[in-house]
């Protein structure tokens, strides 16, 4: 990604017990392969209509959880 006409370079860090990955631009991606979910796959962003917020459905063992983008970096960096 450039900003202000510099590449910025993209870092890579373990969030939610090692299970996915957040970048430093806020991308998302698993780390653990489960049925039907393949390593490495970036999870797909969606934005809460009332706030505007990006987030994200994460499966953590059985569990569906629902995580805002800002807090997993925050978190992670």
């Amino acid at each position: 990604m450039a900003i202000g006409g510099r590449q910025v370079p993209e870092i890579w860090k373990p969030c939610l017990n090692g299970c996915y990955e957040i970048s430093s631009l806020g991308r998302v991606r698993r780390l653990k392969a489960t049925q039907g979910a393949r390593v490495g796959r970036l999870v797909s962003l969606r934005i809460y209509p009332d706030t505007g917020y990006p987030y994200v459905h994460l499966s953590i063992g059985s569990k569906q959880q629902c995580r805002t983008i800002h807090t997993l970096i925050a978190k992670a960096f």
